[in-house]
Order: C-alpha cells, then structure tokens, then sequence
C-alpha cells in the first residue's frame, strides 16, 4: 500500500475493522525521520539480546489512535509531536495468546534529537537501506513506506527507494527474494554508484511508483572481467547472490572463505530465505 493522509473518518475504519475481526488489544507506532534516517528503539529481549523496532506503545481505552500516540511519543520517549501525517499500515503480533494490532504512522517533532536526552531509552538513527539484522520484515516495510513519504515530490530514486523497489520487485519468487535481501543487508554495493548506474534498472510503475531490478548476469559478467573493481568480500557476495538469482554457479570453497561473521549471517539467511523459511 501508499501511504494514506490521516483523517478521522480513516481512524474509525481503522478501529472498527480491527474489533470486527475480533482483535481489541491496539497499538500504535511512530516513524520518525531526520534527514536519511529513522529512529528505532531497542528492547531487551531477556536473553541477551536487543530487538529493534519503531517508537510506540498500547492504546487506552476511549483514545483515538492518534491522541494515544501523542501521549506515548511524549510520556515514553521525550518527543513533542507536532504532525501526525500519514497512515503507513498495520501488523499483528500475538503475546500471551492475544492479538495485538499496531498501527503505523509517520510523526514529526519538534525536536527529534530530543530523544538522546532521554537516558532510559536506548535508540539509534538507523539507515533504512541497512537495518539491524534483529529487524523484521514488517520493520522493513514500513521503514521504506515511511521514507517514501517523507521525500519531497520528484526526488530522485536514493538508497531507500531503491531497497524498497528491489524487495517490491522480488516480492514472492523466494530466489530472488534471497538474493536481493543479501545485497541488501551486505550493504556495499547499493552504496556505489558505479553499481548503481550501470546494473539497476530503474522505472516508473503505472501507478507513479519507483521500480528498480537487479541485472545480475550484466553484473557477473563484468565482474568476471575484471571491470568491476571490489573488495574480496564484495566479490563473493555479489557471486552468491547472482547464483540465487540466476543459474550463474558459485564455487562456496572460494566465496565463503574469509567471509565475517556478520556476512556469514546474511548468506545462511539467504540460503534459508530462498528454500521458504523465515
């Protein structure tokens, strides 16, 4: 979906389908953005670990959704909220057997960095074409939704619409799905414009919408060559994200070898990603 204007007659809709469904426990969430970047805010998972998500919290009994995030923007996190513009979408999580639907909406403050002087909330100004790796998919969706409305009309394709166009575009085919993730949380190539300009091609949708894909076999070829200088890290990623995309094969021997940790992580989540499982 586009992002949507927000409009009492929308806020009803929202409330009203969501108890026709059977779900009463709602939520609210806020993306905010400064510049390229979007404020996420960790939680504690309990076993070591910090999940990252947008600003928000529950909803109060006889609050709109709107007036609730005003409240939890201000008690919760020290932000003033001066805008509530736009409705990016919703999603369901379940905890303790209960439903629980958070709607998401773009938010402007009177002064985003007044977060930082908020010592009990641990945050970060994340870039949204490289999320944390804790991020989720709904994290991800929403994250380039909220860019999306936050850039000026007729600003030219940057990292975050090019993320969101390739995960539009790879949507459902779970190989190149797979793959596009993996050239996206490496992080690297989508930084170079000398990759950029010669192996996305980009377009305009029918419904005004950015469309970007990957020409991976133009882009192995020139690797290949020599014409496309890397890192050996870069190479290898590149190498085995064309394999899931194409029928280009992979020598894992050389490609895995050397490879960090965190690399190592986003391809084991390609390889789950391209055989069906989260």
């Amino acid at each position: 979906m586009k992002p949507a204007t927000v409009t009492d007659s929308l806020l009803h809709d929202l409330v009203t389908s969501a108890l026709a469904e059977g779900t009463d426990q709602l939520a609210v969430a806020a993306a905010v953005t400064l510049d390229d970047r979007i404020l996420l805010c960790g939680h504690d998972t309990g076993d070591f670990d910090r999940q990252w998500d947008l600003p928000g919290g529950a909803a109060l009994p006889g609050e709109t959704l709107t007036s609730a995030l005003d409240r939890i923007l201000a008690c919760d996190y020290g932000l003033d909220t001066t805008e509530i513009r736009a409705y990016l979408g919703s999603y369901d999580r379940i905890h303790h057997s209960e439903t629980i639907r958070t709607f998401v909406f773009t938010a402007s403050c009177a002064d985003p960095l007044q977060i930082c002087r908020h010592a009990r909330t641990a945050h970060c100004w994340a870039d949204p074409a490289s999320l944390p790796d804790q991020a989720s998919q709904d994290l991800a969706r929403l994250t380039d939704l909220a860019m999306q409305a936050a850039a000026p009309p007729g600003t030219l394709p940057g990292r975050w619409q090019l993320t969101a166009a390739l995960r539009t575009s790879s949507k459902g085919i779970y190989c190149d799905h797979a793959a596009t993730e993996l050239l996206i949380q490496h992080g690297s190539w989508l930084r170079r414009d000398d990759f950029t300009a010669r192996f996305i091609l980009t377009g305009t949708g029918p419904a005004g919408d950015i469309t970007a894909a990957v020409n991976w076999e133009e882009a192995i070829t020139t690797l290949h060559a020599g014409d496309l200088p890397c890192s050996r890290s870069e190479a290898a990623i590149l190498g085995l994200a064309a394999s899931l995309a194409t029928t280009t094969p992979v020598v894992l021997r050389h490609a895995i070898t050397g490879l960090d940790k965190a690399n190592l992580c986003h391809v084991i989540n390609a390889i789950r990603d391209a055989g069906g499982h989260k």
